[in-house]
């Protein structure tokens, strides 16, 4: 379904068809860009290995550090291409305290980084990202990361033939949700809580 399709389909179930409407249209696609959002996050349905300016990150000399894309909310695995070749590194994932135990504890001989961890927070709404680190910072210019990911939807949906980026079977749940958000914010005669946990359990089938 199209934007213009799911707001008609929210229509629809909430009988909204005043005029003016309860919700306005700008107020239902921001809704369902929440719910778009809600859905590749909880059931993990972006995974990207393939797009280049959200998976791969030029390595720097002597910086361990590097900003996620802001749309990456969990890194799977990583692949480190060294200058000049073809051939992919694995990079294993570790929590802070483990990476720290294997540079103190099992040093690294390549003069690569053999670990990784990611720390911070996003929503993938705004321009901040996760952080990875790595357990060695890069010798010389011309290496690459490769991640592997899931993440949000890259665009949110504006107009009206804007289809969800999340397969086509999920998108009557885009509708739950929204209905879900939408009976939270306003109060149908005293049964919008009732109305509001039922579109919930709906979104979450």
């Amino acid at each position: 379904m199209d934007l213009s399709a799911l707001i008609a389909r929210f229509r629809t179930l909430s009988g909204d068809h005043g005029v003016p409407a309860l919700w306005p249209d700008a107020e239902v696609t921001a809704f369902l860009n929440e719910a778009e959002r809600e859905a590749a996050e909880r059931a993990r349905l972006l995974y990207d290995k393939t797009t280049p300016a959200v998976v791969e990150i030029d390595l720097l000399p002597d910086v361990r550090e590097y900003r996620l894309h802001p749309k990456i909310f969990d890194v799977e695995a990583i692949g480190l291409q060294r200058p000049g070749g073809d051939r992919r590194w694995p990079v294993c994932r570790a929590d802070e305290g483990d990476m720290r135990w294997s540079v103190s504890r099992r040093p690294n001989l390549s003069g690569w980084a053999g670990f990784f961890f990611v720390y911070g927070d996003t929503d993938g709404t705004g321009t901040e990202g996760k952080h990875l680190v790595l357990d060695r910072k890069p010798q010389e210019a011309g290496g690459k990361l490769l991640l592997e990911v899931y993440r949000y939807p890259l665009t949110d949906l504006v107009d009206p033939d804007d289809e969800p980026e999340i397969g086509p079977r999920h998108h009557d749940a885009l509708v739950h949700w929204a209905l879900h958000v939408a009976y939270q914010t306003r109060d149908m005669e005293g049964s919008a809580s009732a109305r509001a946990q039922h579109h919930e359990g709906e979104f979450a089938k």
